[in-house]
């Protein structure tokens, strides 16, 4: 498997090609590489975090009032408020068009860390989807019941990364925690998405990756905290439950069950 590097180089001509067993960079010596780049002077004091993405590195401004910036390890992209944009010696260039920009995001789908998600598997699960969503969301609530109504239909394997729709409240986001941490995660996550239970307040301890403020990076990676939102292997993104209702069929839909 090629690493997000290795990806964008192939499709882009971002950077030179590397081996894909090289081993993923540690913050600090991405902190080290930021400090050293032509950005270093405007970024270079903030905090780099790891992700939901292996490879990819959040930089997040001490104060903590700015969205964040993204980066791979070898700090060759930033992911800015502008979009993704090559940086090169002579500084950053302009963002990537869409069609780069969706390149990229595939490899980002390539390189996530499925195994942090919560897994619903429809038919064989034959197809991957990422699905960001929100407890307390109505729209993500009528979307879910859609899936649902649907299962017979379906053949995909959706792997649901949690947050709150009010990604500042942090009550809210301990409790999509929570629920994320539980050990009946999945199942836990489907009563309260039917109403039958309320998600609990807290968190149940360290439970790394598997962190609200986790999925609402990822979002932010992929540029709208909106939901629910759908990301495909191809590397597109759909937001919004009308839109991704008509994007059923590429789950493999062949009737509806309504």
């Amino acid at each position: 498997m090629k690493s997000l590097r290795d990806v964008v180089s192939m499709v882009l001509g971002v950077i030179a090609l590397i081996a894909a067993t090289a081993a993923t960079a540690g913050t600090a010596e991405v902190a080290t590489k930021i400090k050293a780049s032509p950005v270093g002077r405007v970024i270079g004091g903030w905090t780099v975090k790891e992700t939901l993405v292996q490879g990819v590195y959040s930089l997040q401004h001490p104060s903590g009032q700015y969205e964040p910036y993204f980066t791979d390890e070898a700090v060759t992209m930033l992911k800015t408020n502008q979009g993704w944009q090559r940086l090169e010696s002579g500084g950053l260039q302009p963002p990537m068009s869409d069609a780069e920009k969706q390149k990229v995001q595939a490899a980002l789908f390539q390189w996530l860390k499925l195994d942090a998600a919560m897994p619903f598997r429809y038919g064989t699960g034959a197809r991957k989807v990422v699905l960001i969503s929100a407890f307390d969301c109505p729209s993500c609530r009528a979307l879910e019941r859609d899936m649902e109504s649907r299962a017979k239909s379906l053949n995909a394997t959706i792997y649901l990364f949690p947050m709150a729709l009010n990604y500042r409240d942090k009550r809210a986001m301990d409790a999509a925690t929570a629920l994320w941490c539980r050990p009946d995660a999945a199942s836990a996550w489907r009563s309260v998405m039917k109403g039958s239970a309320s998600p609990t307040q807290g968190t149940t301890g360290n439970c790394g990756l598997r962190s609200a403020e986790y999925t609402r990076s990822l979002a932010a990676m992929l540029g709208s905290y909106g939901v629910p939102a759908f990301l495909f292997e191809d590397g597109r993104v759909v937001r919004g439950a009308s839109a991704l209702a008509s994007e059923l069929p590429a789950l493999g839909v062949v009737s509806s069950a309504h």
